[in-house]
């Protein structure tokens, strides 16, 4: 496609630009700093170790910039509007923060220059050609302009490697890497290296500017809109290139121009969030993805979908786009989210509307087809998976009336979830939407390694002052949250903890999603057949997946529940307690209060997950649907005053849970979990921290009668991690005493299923 290359050669040059030193400083004005683009109107994308050099005082964060197009005749100036880059003057920067963002200080020039095109889909790229196009200085010193192709050789993360044979010269960082064969940027060169040709980033590491990047992407995404039908614009020769004789193109065929006007509709729809407001969420975009594709889909983008652009761009196999079909369900997904947000969907809605009546013609003309999946049961045609009901902000019958646009509220209350086999109804004191908006705490420091609390006080329940059962005060207000089940399209964050040394206290641990009922995805680990981390250095190490499996899964309304599987002799871990955070004291900042306050935290068996027995598991199964089936839940008490532990353990009615008062980790209480997990149970409560070998005493029977309001207000099973997690809460926020049921710790180990785990690719 000679004509197109040569076409597409001319639109990267007119967006490319050289950086160097303002106007100001003569000294320097004349010498390349390195290369960028213009990614939006008067936005200019280049690599921070660029201008990371030149940001001192005297300039205050003003460059120069000359390109084919604005500063030909007359260099213009740029200021430094971003750089993911937090770091100093000094040291090698990591390819996934080597990104800087410039604006242009004179809105009329960002009016005359073009724009490069920059994906929205985060393909494998190994062996594909490049086009990489920038400035350079020759031995000479003058600045020349370098094309060159090259193939990807290494893909790892957000750092692309080239092939060898290819040399990049110094000045080319900060240029755009373009992918010919779709006509999309789809990278940004970082560096050349002498003998291992040259390495850049993936596009979408320009997501880690947050907000910034959702604007820069906005603005994008309406400036090339605003060109369709040019001949010579990016999306005219996107789509001839689409058309060429052998890419395959159908009537059932995503273009381009659909592409376009898609991303324009989403970037209008983005604008009119408050910049206060967080409307699109990594976890519900996953959740919009999901229910689009109606297949498995790994959530595992390197980084995560940011926005409903991101959405979009997970819709492809590599480069290539899946069929129109699937965007449009996720399209109409969105503007079910977009409307329960209260946002005006109209202009989307009636374009998805002639979209689809469009598809529907070409079908019929092109004659009969394989049948598409049944629709889920929940709303005829919705494009979700069978039997799959979504969250409530997702769910198009629960959704309210779409108010006119004048009348939209700000931001609406919760909305209800089809019952199964609880009500999945958020209650509004549950709801981060209803609560006022947090102030961002900015970026977490490092706390390195962990110091070890070496072994903890065992003070048992304290009675303290006259206590109000906190809980209480929401069970007349509303229904507890089910816990995740097949079909609620809501996720499960797992952490296992195996002991490898207990004479030195060394673990492995592994994290991991599970879409419940669809697959599994192993997001990280320790080395499996590594010596274990301390246990001083556990958390430190475990954080990082857990706030990454977090972010992917916690939908706009409701964090997905923690489950920690424990060996046995380790359930007196207080793992509700941990703070990913930890080197900010307890309640200083509700952002980095403890594990348990922020989501469900419950525990599970180690031994339960990794040996697993096909007889035992069948009995846990029947026990825990029997209880689960149960419609009242009430407490039997451990140890049981009169009877035997183990009558009384196997012989318990239906609906009663295992209580104690005890810890899991002293002589009687262990003793008594022994039974419970030998007689295949799957609930149990028990206090972390409660009494030893002395007689039950007032804070005894302070904590009992508080369990009896959790059981009364969840009143089913499966809504008790939910009610516990509301407990957590409401005395880590509204108990300034201590209270008898702060440590209670809920042993909720679902049974095994058959389900296949993923590995989370590159």
């Amino acid at each position: 496609m000679p004509d197109l290359s040569d076409r597409l050669g001319r639109l990267v040059g007119a967006a490319t630009v050289q950086i160097h030193a303002p106007k100001s400083d003569a000294a320097e004005r004349t010498r390349l700093w390195g290369t960028g683009f213009f990614v939006a109107p008067g936005w200019i994308l280049t690599c921070a170790h660029v201008v990371r050099p030149y940001l001192d005082a005297s300039r205050k964060g003003r460059f120069g910039v000359t390109g084919a197009v604005v500063g030909a005749s007359t260099p213009v100036e740029a200021r430094l509007e971003g750089m993911l880059w937090r770091g100093g003057k000094d040291g090698d920067i990591p390819f996934e923060q080597d990104l800087a963002l410039l604006r242009l200080a004179d809105d009329a020039s960002a009016e005359r220059h073009s724009c490069v095109w920059f994906a929205d889909w985060a393909g494998r790229t190994l062996g594909d050609e490049r086009f990489v196009h920038g400035y350079y200085l020759d031995g000479s010193g003058q600045v020349r302009t370098r094309e060159a192709l090259a193939k990807v050789s290494v893909a790892d993360g957000a750092a692309r490697r080239f092939e060898p044979m290819v040399q990049f010269k110094s000045g080319l960082s900060g240029s755009p890497v373009v992918a010919p064969e779709s006509g999309a940027v789809v990278g940004v060169m970082k560096a050349g290296q002498q003998g291992y040709g040259g390495a850049a980033m993936d596009i979408t590491a320009l997501r880690g500017f947050g907000e910034l990047y959702a604007e820069v992407a906005a603005a994008h995404d309406v400036w090339h809109h605003g060109r369709l039908g040019r001949p010579d614009s990016w999306v005219a020769l996107q789509d001839r290139a689409a058309r060429a004789p052998g890419r395959g193109a159908t009537a059932d065929a995503w273009t381009p121009v659909d592409r376009a006007t898609a991303l324009h509709h989403l970037a209008v729809l983005r604008r009119a969030v408050p910049r206060s407001a967080e409307s699109e969420k990594p976890g519900d975009i996953c959740v919009l993805v999901r229910q689009a594709m109606g297949r498995r889909w790994l959530s595992n983008s390197r980084p995560l979908p940011r926005i409903w652009r991101d959405g979009h761009g997970e819709l492809y196999d590599g480069a290539r786009p899946l069929e129109a079909r699937v965007f449009l369900r996720y399209l109409r997904r969105v503007t079910e989210y977009a409307e329960s947000d209260g946002l005006h969907t109209g202009p989307l809605t009636a374009w998805l509307d002639a979209r689809e009546a469009r598809l529907s013609g070409k079908r019929e003309a092109a004659g009969p087809r394989s049948p598409a999946p049944p629709p889920a049961p929940h709303a005829p045609g919705n494009g979700g998976l069978p039997g799959e009901a979504p969250p409530a902000h997702l769910d198009t019958e629960t959704r309210p009336a779409h108010p006119a646009p004048e009348a939209l509220p700000a931001r609406p209350g919760p909305q209800a979830l089809p019952a199964h086999p609880g009500p999945e109804v958020l209650p509004a004191h549950l709801d981060p939407r209803t609560r006022p908006a947090r102030p961002d705490p900015g970026p977490r420091p490092d706390p390195g390694p962990r110091p070890d609390p070496g072994p903890r006080p065992d003070p048992g329940p304290r009675p303290g002052p006259a206590v109000q059962p906190v809980h209480a005060r929401a069970a007349e207000a509303a229904e507890p949250v089910a816990y995740p089940h097949p079909g609620s399209a809501r996720s499960i964050v797992v952490l296992e903890i195996e002991e490898v040394s207990c004479e030195d206290r060394r673990f492995r641990w592994t994290v991991r999603l599970d879409h419940i009922g669809e697959d599994e995805e192993l997001l990280g680990g320790s080395d499996a057949g590594g010596p274990g981390v301390p246990y001083r250095d556990l958390l430190h190490e475990v954080g990082e997946a857990l706030t990454g499996a977090f972010e992917r899964v916690d939908l706009g309304g409701s964090p997905a529940p923690l489950e920690v599987a424990l060996p046995y002799d380790h359930f007196d871990e207080p793992v509700h307690q941990w703070q990913l955070n930890h080197t900010v004291p307890l309640h200083q900042d509700p952002a980095k209060e403890p594990l348990g306050v922020h989501r469900p935290v419950v525990v599970r068996s180690l031994e339960r997950l990794r040996a697993p027995d096909p007889e035992r598991n069948a009995r846990h199964a029947d026990r825990w649907h029997d209880l689960h089936a149960a419609e009242r839940i009430s407490s039997l008490r451990l140890p049981p005053a009169g009877k035997s532990l183990q009558a009384a353990v196997e012989g318990k009615a239906p609906g009663e849970v295992p209580v104690m008062c005890r810890s899991a980790g002293e002589r009687t209480g262990k003793h008594a979990l022994g039974e419970v997990l030998g007689q295949d149970h799957g609930v149990a409560l028990w206090h972390g921290t409660g009494h030893a070998g002395s007689p039950c005493g007032d804070a005894c029977t302070a904590l009992h009668e508080q369990i009896g309001d959790v059981f009364r207000v969840s009143r089913r099973a499966d809504r008790l991690a939910y009610s516990v997690w509301q407990l957590r809460r409401d005395i880590a926020r509204h108990n300034n005493g201590p209270h008898p049921a702060s440590g209670l710790v809920l042993f909720y180990d679902r049974p095994l299923e058959d389900t296949d785990v993923l590995d989370a690719p590159a």
